[in-house]
This record gives C-alpha cells, structure tokens and sequence, in this order.
C-alpha cells in the first residue's frame, strides 16, 4: 500500500549533518574554495578520519563530492545551465527559448562562463523576468543562500510551466530540495508542513523510536512506538498521523480511515489530517479497491487543507491531479499536476503526475518532457524512468526526445 511517507528518509549522520552545515557555511560567508579535509576537521573540532566517513556519506547521497584525496568540495553542484554526459544535450537557454522566456545573449553567456569558471557574482535583486529568476537562483545557490534560489526557481517555473516544463530548471530545484531538507533547514518544502511536536519528552522519545523503526521498516515496532506516545501525550497530532500511516501499510486501511476520520472531526482545520486520508483513499481506488464514497471524501479532504494556509497546498493539488485522473478526466488532472508543479517546482513526483496527465491526451513529447523533469529532479524517482522508458517506444517521441535514453541513465557530472 502506501510507502513510507517523504517526511521519513533516511537521516544524515550527526558527522555528516555537521559537515553539511559547514560547507553551506563556508558558502554563504564568501568563501568559495573546497576546504581541506584537514581543514575542516579543524573547524569541527573533530577527527580527519571521522570528516572522511561523513564526507563518503554526503558524496553518496550527491550532497557533496570527494575532489581528490584530502579535499571536499563545498557542494555538490550539478552542471545545472547544461546537461552533456551520456550523450545528453540539454541546454536550458534553449529549454527557456522554446517557452518563450529567452534570455538575452549576454545573461546566456554569463551563465555558461559562471559554471565553467565556478565564478558566479553574489545574488542581487533582478528584473521580472523568467531567464532574470534563474540568473538570481543559480547566484543564490552557489553562494549557500538555498531558500532563495528555490523561491526563484518557483518563480520562473510558475512564469513559464503553461508554456511547458524546463527540466534542467527542475533539476536545480529538486537539488535544492534534497539539500535543504537534508540540511534540516526549516524553508525545507519537506519540513515546512510538519504538523507540531510534543512537549511531553517521554512521547518525543516514543515518536523518535517509531520514527527510527519506520527508517528500516520495521513498521510493526514502529506502530507500537507510536501508541506509546499517544498514551503518553493523546493530543500529540505528529504521532496520530504516522501511527494512521504504519497502520494503513500493514494491510489495515479500514482502522487507518477510522483513526483519521476522527482526527479531521476533532481538529477540522489540521489540514495535515485531511491530506493524508485523502492519499489513502487515492491509493486504494488506485489499486482498484476502493471504499464506497472514496471520491466525494477525497474532494472534501483537498478542499478541507487547502483552507488550512499551514497545510502543504503542493500536495493538495497533487492529490487533486491523481484523483481527477483516476475519473478519467485528464486534461483537468494535467492543470491540477501544473498547479503542484508551480508551488513545488523541486517534487519529481508532481512533474511525473503531470506525464502521466498528458499521455492519454496523446501530448506524447510533452508527457515525455515532464518525466524527463522529473528524471532530473530526483535520480532516485524510479516510476517516472520507467515511464519514460515506455514513452520513448513512440516514434513521435523518439524523434523529439532523442536522448530519452541517456536521461534515465543521466547522473550527476
């Protein structure tokens, strides 16, 4: 049934989280180079071969990059202006161009001479327009300033998505995207909506084991975890909704549904609340199983969070999208995935609702545009290569995306 949900990801080391933060440190403080392993376990008053081992671990996750023995680079920043290994070709001066959002020769050539050089000037306040967004967001990112550059990639997404999807612009904000929320930053998309915490400690220490079990799936330890901390504290909503959600993926959807029909009548404005048993309700009439009323309950719940301004409205319209596409209404479901896509342009999960929008409209090449977008926000997003894989099998798109191929196998340069 439903996976484990994004909030629960496997955490950085406490070694690697303080490395993360000193790299990003360094970088919002002006200082470009890569730091010498030595260097920085100095700065952290640690060992080197506990900076080596954290270095590995966020080298692994492409958070960072071993240069050569002995230094870390700051970041690992991706060729973000352009794509060119494995025989991919992506330039996102074109991908602007054919979306009507060209930028000058000037600002073009400023962006390839900043990333072959590593020399982008500081971020500045910019013009209103797109290709001036993505200027602003590849400075913002290369010196640390990550929550700005993610808000202009919003904006230069949400200025240009009716057009069409940049997937080297989505590439650049799912990167931001997984450094934020690995960084625990709180403008983290995946952070920002999580419901409160507890201020009982014996139920914060319950909620962390459940939330440790579920890091290994262990969901059965994970949902006795989570009761535990509801004894302890019943108001505790954090609790509430993961327990509603081992519970559902141990084969219970029923007691699941019932757990969180009383939450949203408790606590009609947890939007949080609303999402997750509208997801629920999704997955099982996806799986061709579900329960009488599942529609008019889904639509209710969506509405419900989207008047809660704490709530994440991405995912609402997500949601939105996947239930309008199980009613076979795909041109709406393709406008509700746009919506997700202007509010969380970094989600490969809303370009991949969108590609799967577009494909029984015919819109091949563009369906095959948004897998690619999402192929590149997220390399680990394994349902949208497969998709793509199945959409090169036409030659429309095989004439049209020539490098399909390359980009499911595409990693970082």
């Amino acid at each position: 049934m439903g996976g484990i949900h994004p909030l629960i990801r496997r955490p950085l080391s406490e070694e690697a989280t303080q490395l993360l933060d000193y790299l990003l440190r360094r970088r919002r403080e002006g200082d470009l180079q890569p730091p010498l392993v030595r260097d920085a376990a100095g700065e952290l008053d640690t060992l080197v071969p506990v900076v080596r081992t954290a270095a590995e671990e966020l080298h692994e996750r492409r958070l960072a990059v071993l240069l050569q023995p002995g230094i870390v680079a700051p970041v690992a920043w991706p060729r973000l202006t352009a794509v060119s290994g494995r025989g991919v070709h992506l330039h996102l001066t074109d991908q602007l161009t054919e979306v009507g959002a060209a930028p000058p020769e000037a600002l073009a050539e400023a962006w390839t001479d900043g990333e072959g050089e590593g020399d982008w000037p500081a971020p500045e306040p910019t013009g209103d327009s797109p290709a001036d967004e993505v200027w602003l967001a590849l400075r913002a990112a290369h010196h640390g300033d990550l929550a700005g550059a993610l808000e202009a990639c919003r904006r230069a997404t949400a200025a240009t998505l009716r057009a069409g999807v940049i997937p080297l612009l989505a590439r650049l904000a799912g990167w931001l995207d997984r450094l934020l929320t690995a960084a625990r930053a709180p403008e983290s998309p995946a952070l920002r909506y999580e419901p409160p915490g507890t201020e009982n400690a014996t139920a914060g220490q319950y909620f962390q084991e459940g939330w440790e079990a579920e890091i290994i799936r262990s969901r059965e330890r994970a949902q006795a975890a989570y009761i535990e901390a509801l004894r302890t504290d019943p108001g505790f909503d954090g609790a509430r909704l993961r327990y509603a959600q081992v519970t559902f993926d141990l084969g219970e959807p029923n007691r699941a549904l019932a757990e969180l029909a009383r939450l949203t009548q408790a606590r009609p404005r947890l939007g949080a609340a609303h999402l997750l048993r509208a997801a629920m309700l999704l997955d099982l009439a996806e799986e061709g199983a579900p329960p009488e009323g599942w529609d008019e309950q889904a639509a209710a719940h969506i509405r419900a969070a989207l008047a809660d301004e704490r709530a994440d409205a991405s995912l609402a319209h997500a949601l939105e999208a996947r239930r309008l596409s199980v009613r076979g209404e795909a041109e709406a479901a393709a406008k509700a995935a746009r919506g997700a896509i202007a509010r969380q342009p970094g989600q490969a999960g809303h370009y991949h609702l969108l590609g799967l929008a577009l494909a029984p409209t015919a819109d091949l090449v563009a369906a095959a545009w948004a897998e690619a977008a999402a192929v590149l926000a997220d390399h680990d997003f394994i349902p949208a290569a497969e998709t793509l894989f199945s959409l090169r099998q036409s030659p429309q798109v095989a004439g049209a995306v020539p490098h399909a191929r390359q980009l499911i196998d595409e990693t970082w340069q």
